[in-house]
């Protein structure tokens, strides 16, 4: 310690008391008052007490440090800056939401409220959002990229929070990704497959775009589906989605939880995965930890079709966790990992074998099922919700079951054991044909990493009018209209769960 003291008192004595100390600025503590009596010196050192005080005592003298710091920059802005219009100097402070940032941000706020007027910065602060802002009309809502006319105040705020004008961080456009590719050529579609899976993030886009890139130049084709298993970087290290799950969750324990709970639909199927847990997890209360994490850091909610999950419910942090769960449970025979947990999850909702219902599945049970290749039961239980539910209803249900999670490629297929359907008036029922076409070709174009087939699309729109066909005439004009709209916005990049249902789903 004593090794420390001597240079910084040569230091402080050579900036306070010798013939370089600054008089203009020692005159300016003069004036604050911190002591009640004494010059700059003695303000000076009063400061410095008050950060030795209790709690409120520490607030006021980094109110005054932060007076000081827009003192030094009014000083430095002087008048010949000023004839000269240069730009005032800039304040950048970043994660303003974290308890550090939300007392810096309290205090700067109040000082610029109660200090006297001067040249001040222009100052940008970055927080997370606790949800993502909403797009307006035709996307003219004030934001980052855009923010101009009445969304300006005028006039002096009454209180300290008034100064702060909150602008949601815009998202990227699909011109602004491909212009991240400079002059490299990525292949038709990578572009449009990064902005959907990136949701406009620009940390995000950048990598994957980057990841891209170094395929290109290595003149290496590249598979869409392969795009988050390509290396981070040129030299041998983890592939693109486990660098990108690091930095956006960078403690092992929760990413892990994380990718286990991922393919939960609820709250309670997340406990019931957290009951079997792989050996190695610290314990505690898994799953309240998992839901703080989300919340602290600010992870959105989109809600799916007749649900209010998933668990994870922003779709860029489930897709990569979903990926990462795939690939972990790959290295098992038979994917068992990943067939084990959406049969627990699937016994969840399985439906009751009593009474006029019986027989009747719940969605999410026709979700997991799906995710572990049990399509017989996905169509027969989807082909009686047609005779027995309303049209937005089944289509808000479609939605759920084929965003359903594509399994590992080594997943051991079920036995088919060959059911009637109920709902089949006679053999080859057209309408148990187009329901099983629609759910195979939709949840193939599901997968966060496929990009339009026209093929599949062609497919679904058939689909879609047998089913218009088939129908009553209510039914029939929503049937209708998703034949004519879905496959639009398939080609658009639009994915289940995300296509409309026309109305408001009844369970």
């Amino acid at each position: 310690m004593n090794e420390l003291v001597a240079p910084l008192a040569d230091i402080v004595t050579t900036e306070l008391l010798g013939p370089r100390a600054n008089k203009q600025g020692l005159g300016w503590w003069a004036g604050r008052r911190m002591a009640p009596q004494g010059d700059g010196h003695a303000q000076l050192t009063e400061l410095a007490m008050r950060f030795r005080g209790d709690p409120d005592d520490r607030r006021l003298a980094e109110r005054h440090l932060l007076a000081a710091l827009l003192e030094d920059m009014a000083d430095h802005y002087t008048w010949v800056r000023v004839k000269n219009r240069v730009p005032r100097p800039l304040l950048l402070l970043d994660n303003v939401h974290t308890p550090l940032g939300r007392a810096v941000m309290d205090a700067l706020t109040r000082v610029w409220h109660d200090e006297p007027v001067r040249t001040r910065p222009g100052v940008v602060v970055t927080a997370l959002a606790a949800e993502p802002a909403v797009p307006g009309p035709e996307n003219t809502a004030p934001s980052t990229r855009s923010a101009a006319g009445p969304f300006w105040r005028q006039g002096r705020p009454e209180t300290a929070a008034g100064w702060v004008l909150r602008l949601p961080l815009a998202q990227l456009g699909l011109d602004e990704v491909k212009e991240m590719f400079g002059t490299d050529r990525p292949e038709p579609g990578t572009a449009q497959l990064i902005h959907r899976l990136s949701a406009g993030r620009a940390g995000i886009a950048h990598t994957l775009v980057q990841a891209v890139r170094q395929r290109i130049r290595l003149w290496e084709p590249l598979d869409l589906r392969a795009l988050l298993d390509l290396p981070l970087g040129t030299e041998p290290g983890p592939p693109v989605h486990e660098g990108l799950l690091r930095l956006l969750v960078p403690h092992d324990v929760a990413r892990l939880r994380l990718a286990h709970y991922a393919p939960a639909l609820d709250d309670t199927a997340a406990h019931q995965l957290s009951v079997h847990y792989p050996p190695g997890d610290p314990g505690g209360v898994p799953v309240q930890e998992t839901k703080t994490l989300l919340r602290n850091d600010c992870w959105g909610r989109h809600p799916w079709p007749g649900t209010e999950g998933p668990f994870v419910g922003d779709p860029t942090l489930r897709a990569l966790l979903v990926h990462d769960l795939r690939i972990r449970a790959r290295q098992t025979p038979g994917a068992e990992r990943w067939k084990n947990i959406h049969l627990l999850l699937r016994s969840l909702y399985a439906p009751d074998t009593r009474g006029t219902a019986a027989g009747l599945h719940d969605v999410r049970y026709l979700h997991h099922s799906l995710a572990i290749v049990d399509t017989d039961v996905v169509v027969r239980a989807l082909h009686r919700r047609f005779a027995e539910q309303d049209a937005s209803t089944w289509l808000a249900a479609l939605n759920l079951v084929c965003g359903a999670p594509h399994p590992p490629e080594n997943l051991a297929t079920p036995t088919v054991v060959p059911v009637t359907c109920p709902a089949c008036a006679v053999e080859n029922d057209p309408v148990h044909q187009a329901v099983k076409l629609l759910v195979l070709s939709l949840w193939e174009q599901s997968h966060p990493l496929a990009p339009p087939d026209p093929e599949k699309t062609s497919s679904v729109r058939l689909q879609l009018l047998t089913l218009a066909q088939n129908s009553a005439a209510v039914p029939q004009r929503v049937f209708f209209q998703a034949h004519e709209e879905w496959p639009q916005l398939l080609n658009r990049w639009v994915q289940a769960p995300d296509l409309p249902t026309y109305g408001e789903p009844r369970t």
